[in-house]
C-alpha cells in the first residue's frame, strides 16, 4: 500500500505547490510536503525509481525555487546584522534554514588532512554559501572559491562574504564543469549541482594529482529534489565514506578519493 499511495500522494502534492502562487503559502505547502514525503522513504527502489522519473523534474523544480527563496531571504537578514562578523561560528544564522544548511556538513571535518588544504572549490555554492562558510570558520588557513552560474547568487554570496570579513573567500559565475581546477586541494559539489557528472569529469580532467572529493548525494527519496550521481562516478573515483543523512534536506555526504592513474 505504501508504494501506490506515493504516487497518489506527489500527484495532490503537486496540485497544491502548483496553485501556491505566493511565496509564502508556496513555503507553507513545500514544508507540509517534504514532512510527509519523509513517510515513504521506505518505498522499494523500483517504486522510487518510477517516482523520480515520472515527478522528479517538476520537484527538482520546485526545490530549487525553495531554496532561492530561503537562500536570499536569510541571506538579507544576515547583511542587516551589522554584529554578524563579531559572533561565534555559527551564530550569525538566526533562522532554522540557515542553521541547518550550515551545520549539515558538520561532517567534513573527518576528512583526512583537511587542516593541510590550501584551495577548496564549492561547486554550486549559491546565494547562502553555508558550505563554504562552514569550511572557511572552521578551517580558516586554506583559500576557498565558491562558483555558480547564477549572477546573484554570486553577488549576493560575495556581499555575504565581505560583511563578515572573510578575505581568504572569492566567487565565480560560471558554469562549475568548465572551471579550471588545476591547484586546487578539495572540491565540494553541492546536491543541486547538475550534472554532477560532469563536474566530476572536469575536476579529473584539471586537477594534477590525486585529491579528495565530496559531493552532496540526494538520500534515496531525496532523489525527488535533487540529481545523484550514485554508481554513475566517472573513471579515477572511489567511494571511501558516506556521511549522516540529514532528514532537513534528504542528503548526505559522498566521500570520494579521486586517482589520476586510474
Amino acid at each position: 500500500m505504501l508504494n501506490d499511495d506515493l504516487f497518489g500522494f506527489l500527484a495532490a502534492k503537486r496540485q497544491s505547490l502548483e496553485s501556491a502562487t505566493d511565496p509564502v503559502v508556496f513555503l507553507e505547502t513545500y514544508d507540509r510536503f517534504l514532512e510527509d514525503l519523509r513517510s515513504f522513504a521506505e518505498c522499494t527502489s523500483e517504486s522510487i525509481e518510477r517516482a523520480v522519473r515520472e515527478h522528479g523534474p517538476f520537484y527538482r523544480r520546485v526545490q530549487q525555487r525553495v531554496l532561492e527563496l530561503r537562500e536570499f531571504a536569510d541571506a538579507d537578514v544576515l547583511l542587516a546584522d551589522a554584529d554578524a562578523p563579531n559572533k561565534e561560528r555559527g551564530e550569525q544564522f538566526s533562522g532554522a534554514f540557515a542553521a541547518d544548511a550550515y551545520s549539515r556538513v558538520a561532517d567534513l571535518a573527518q576528512l583526512a588532512d583537511i587542516p593541510a588544504l590550501r584551495r577548496i572549490v564549492v561547486a554550486g555554492c549559491g546565494a547562502l554559501p553555508a558550505t563554504l562558510l562552514w569550511m572557511a570558520d572552521h578551517f580558516p588557513a586554506a583559500d576557498y572559491v565558491g562558483i555558480d552560474f547564477d549572477d546573484r547568487c554570486v553577488a549576493t554570496a560575495a556581499r555575504l562574504a565581505d560583511h563578515l570579513m572573510l578575505n581568504q573567500v572569492k566567487f565565480i559565475c560560471m558554469d562549475a564543469a568548465e572551471f579550471d581546477y588545476s591547484g586546487v586541494d578539495f572540491v565540494f559539489v553541492a546536491n543541486q549541482v547538475r550534472p554532477k557528472q560532469r563536474v566530476l569529469e572536469r575536476v579529473a580532467a584539471t586537477i594534477e594529482r590525486a585529491i579528495s572529493v565530496v559531493v552532496r548525494e540526494p538520500t534515496s527519496i531525496g532523489r525527488l529534489l535533487a540529481e545523484p550521481v550514485g554508481d554513475d562516478l566517472p573513471p579515477g573515483y572511489t567511494v571511501v565514506r558516506v556521511g549522516a543523512s540529514s532528514a532537513a534536506f534528504l542528503s548526505r555526504d559522498l566521500f570520494l578519493d579521486l586517482h589520476l592513474d586510474a
